[in-house]
């Protein structure tokens, strides 16, 4: 999945445009294509100065642990997510794992 690409370099090419805008829930274009999948999108608003600090990283993570996803897990890691990147209750995605039915070993590859 892409995303909608050639829409996001236009807007990225507009004066003023606040690549690190928020919407009500406090999701920003970088969490939200993380979210759904969008690694190009990702990429190129990277490429153009979002970035993953207080930014939903650690509840993408979180969620991802309890989904017991590791295959999503090595997506965001491999986006360059922070994995110490706290939730928005402050747990990282480790934490996650100890509260989780699954094992840390199972939840996180070696």
């Amino acid at each position: 999945m892409h995303g909608n690409l050639h829409c996001v370099k236009f807007l990225l090419r507009q004066p003023g445009v606040d690549i690190h805008a928020r919407d009500r829930w406090r999701a920003s274009p970088l969490s939200e294509a993380a979210q759904f999948g969008h690694d190009q999108v990702v990429q190129c608003l990277l490429r153009h100065g979002a970035g993953w600090c207080e930014d939903g990283a650690g509840d993408l993570l979180c969620s991802a642990v309890v989904k017991n996803d590791v295959e999503e897990l090595q997506r965001l890691v491999s986006l360059g997510v922070d994995v110490d990147a706290p939730n928005s209750d402050g747990s990282t995605a480790l934490q996650r794992c100890s509260h989780c039915r699954q094992s840390r070993s199972s939840a996180v590859p070696h």
